[in-house]
């Protein structure tokens, strides 16, 4: 599995703010035309893309096997926040990212409501300030982190 990070310290990113570098990928590393599910979710011919982002961090995550991504900033959240969605609360940002990953994982936004179960998940080490998390409905390959500038 492969993790592209992108820092940005001038702007913050935005949505769709992947488009563009996931076509650069995709003709880098032969993964085929990028198309999106009806809810938004990359996809390629040759394995699975997940696209998260936050504040000035974008991350593309692609792996022979599906997978879901989320990176947040570490911050507080409010108590009203962590018993809506059923968050863990000696960590809701950890629980919060884990149910984001699994919406992307399995595309479906039902997840933040779901108690998490048996999938595999794995943290990684991004940036101390952010909590990034990777799921997948079976056991995760090792990850290599490839950091890209910003042009």
């Amino acid at each position: 599995m492969k993790i592209f990070v992108v820092q940005n310290t001038k702007e913050h990113f935005r949505n769709n703010s992947s488009k563009a570098l996931l076509e650069k990928l995709t003709k880098l590393y032969v993964w085929g035309s990028i198309h999106y599910s009806p809810n938004g979710k990359p996809q390629c011919a040759n394995g699975f893309l997940s696209v998260t982002h936050s504040h000035d961090f974008l991350l593309i995550a692609h792996s022979a096997q599906d997978i879901g991504i989320d990176l947040e900033k570490i911050r507080p959240l409010k108590d009203e926040l962590i018993k809506k969605f059923d968050l863990d609360p000696s960590n809701p940002i950890l629980s919060w990212c884990q149910k984001e990953a699994l919406i992307k994982l399995y595309d479906d936004k039902h997840y933040l409501f779901k108690n998490i179960t048996s999938e595999y998940w794995k943290r990684i080490d991004i940036d101390e300030r952010y909590c990034c998390v990777v799921v997948s409905n079976q056991a995760l390959p090792d990850y290599e982190i490839i950091e890209m500038k910003v042009n």
